[in-house]
């Protein structure tokens, strides 16, 4: 990390996973981020198109 650059408080358990857990780390703002979209985009995909049980 180095001055300047911009930073989040990262979770070491995502909150897709585990919306109680605790930001626990800082992370470069754009690593964050990007990994963030990547499982929110992953999860979106692999949801079902519909609720086929409902």
């Amino acid at each position: 990390m180095l001055q300047g650059q911009d930073l989040d408080l990262g979770h070491s358990v995502d909150l897709a996973v585990d919306p109680a857990a605790k930001a626990d780390r800082i992370e470069h703002a754009s690593c964050n981020r990007s990994a963030g979209a990547t499982l929110g985009n992953t999860i979106e995909r692999l949801a079902p198109s519909r609720d086929w049980w409902g």
